[in-house]
């Protein structure tokens, strides 16, 4: 998890869209990113997903609920821990 955190963090730093040129929010940045890793993850591992939630809440929800937890860590982590440029300067 401290990685998926620290890839959204180095992200997060970049707060211009590259080929639009336009300025993005923290919001759209770190829920984006965050959702948009976990649904890959849950492409790759679905079933071992879909094992973990079955043993740990015991129903069978969908691993797709992995990506909604990924957007909110994301927007957590992205608001807290980096806000763009003014992360770098020293205070």
């Amino acid at each position: 998890m401290g990685g998926i955190i620290g890839i959204i963090g180095i992200v997060g730093l970049l707060d211009i869209h590259p080929v639009l040129y336009i300025r993005l929010p923290w919001w759209v940045r770190g829920p984006s990113v965050g959702g948009w890793m976990n649904v890959v993850l849950v492409f790759f591992a679905y079933d071992l997903m879909a094992e973990v939630i079955l043993k740990f809440t015991g129903h069978g929800f969908s691993p797709f609920w992995f990506a909604l937890e990924g957007a909110v860590i994301g927007g957590i982590s992205t608001y807290f821990g980096v806000e763009g440029p003014e992360t770098l300067q020293d205070h």
